[in-house]
């Protein structure tokens, strides 16, 4: 362990590129997930859509995603940010703006597998925890998790600004005006990004804080990641794609299935939806407090205390407590949901190095994805099978006490650091 000093900038300029990440954040999940969910009913009225027809159209997102992660991620590692940020942003706008012309259902399914799936990884979260790996090891995770606020502003600010324009102008365009002013913003922001550190600019301690061995030699450099092989032929990575894709997985399906198993209970739809609301409450407050801790801990300690939470919530949810135990519930989930995204990427940066985070990052978004889509299919079946959502919940504490299992079992190599695979 060595120590490093504070640096001779006044300001920092990681912060910037942390300000900035939260733009990129908001602004792809806002005009994408929250989007799609937005137009979902005045596009299928219009287009006489049945709704699951409309609802096929996520299911391409997500199969985009599954495919272009990978891409983005191994770019991110060879090509400076700012350019894979202004192309991706520059698809993104575009492709809001594609869908606002012509009804073929056949193009919108393009425009959902390409631009948009390209403007969700590359100018989006992807490709801001890249950078900013590249400009922080002490302060990593509070970064990253401050980054992650842009999934929260996306909700607060762009999804009521989307419904006004659709009030306003009509959803064609509404998704016109979007997209320019999303493919201008992202312009803007790639061209004040900065991969890394200058000669001399260092990250300030204030009092000097130990550091890895293996990160002061990590300079987060482009064009020399790991090899697919390399990262591959890791059990540690393998592990921890198998412990995020579990957790995610059961927690985008918890959520898919939070207000239909509450109002098979009884409760009303209103008081049902305010669950999600809470769910993005304590979220928030979860990220302020993971912000100030999040470099304190082993960061797999810190995943690992969250999966137990998420767990306690999902075996909770097997217990009709009515809509008191439903909402303690949601806001003990939602503290540790907030923080798990940013904690396994900055994980993934600390064990692989900042240099390969995106080619990692994009070797997990598949499993996630698969696995997400499948725990979501795996709901509907045990709910028509059982008749409600008991089963369900117990499968998924049964994934989730697996994922514990092999968190515990990570923590076993000591120093993940130290299992780091050598570059070639």
């Amino acid at each position: 362990m060595h120590r490093m000093k504070a640096g001779l900038f006044k300001w920092y300029r990681g912060w910037t590129m942390v300000a900035m990440g939260i733009v990129m954040v908001m602004l792809s999940v806002g005009s994408v997930v929250y989007g799609y969910s937005i137009y979902l009913t005045p596009v299928s009225k219009e287009l006489g859509l049945a709704r699951e027809t409309a609802n096929v159209g996520i299911v391409f997102q997500h199969i985009g995603s599954a495919l272009l992660a990978p891409v983005i991620g191994r770019i991110l590692d060879f090509v400076k940010v700012r350019t894979v940020v202004a192309f991706c942003g520059l698809a993104l706008g575009a492709g809001l703006i594609g869908l606002g012309f012509g009804d073929a259902l056949w193009a919108k399914a393009v425009l959902l597998v390409l631009p948009l799936s390209l403007g969700l990884a590359g100018a989006g979260a992807v490709a801001s925890y890249v950078l900013v790996a590249r400009w922080f090891k002490v302060h990593r995770g509070r970064a990253m998790t401050i980054v992650a606020f842009g999934q929260s502003a996306a909700s607060v600010i762009v999804a009521p600004l989307i419904a006004m324009l659709i009030e306003e102008f009509g959803w064609r365009e509404a998704l016109l005006i979007q997209g320019i002013f999303v493919g201008a913003a992202m312009l803007l922001i790639a061209a004040g990004l900065v991969d890394r550190p200058a000669e001399g600019e260092h990250e300030p301690l204030g009092k000097a804080v130990p550091v890895p061995e293996a990160d002061l030699h990590d300079k987060g450099e482009i064009g020399h990641p790991l090899t697919l092989r390399q990262i591959a032929s890791s059990p540690v990575f393998w592990m921890l794609a198998a412990i995020v894709s579990a957790t995610l997985a059961v927690v985008q399906a918890s959520i898919a299935s939070l207000v239909p198993l509450a109002t098979g209970r009884g409760i009303s739809l209103v008081q049902a939806t305010t669950l999600l609301s809470m769910l993005g409450i304590s979220g928030i407050f979860g990220k302020t407090v993971l912000a100030i801790v999040a470099d304190r801990f082993q960061r797999i300690t810190l995943i690992t205390v969250a999966i137990a939470i998420i767990m306690c919530f999902t075996l909770s949810l097997t217990v009709d407590a009515g809509f008191a135990g439903l909402a303690a519930s949601s806001l003990m989930a939602g503290m540790a949901i907030g923080g798990f995204f940013p904690m396994y990427s900055a994980l993934l940066a600390d064990v692989f190095g900042a240099h390969s985070l995106g080619t990692t990052e994009g070797l997990v978004a598949p499993a996630i994805s698969l696995s997400s889509a499948g725990a979501i299919y795996l709901a509907g079946v045990t709910y028509d099978v059982s008749g409600d959502y008991r089963l369900t919940f117990l499968i998924f504490s049964a994934i989730l006490l697996g994922a514990l299992v092999l968190s515990a079992t990570v923590r076993l190599f000591g120093n993940l650091h130290e299992v780091r695979p050598k570059p070639v």
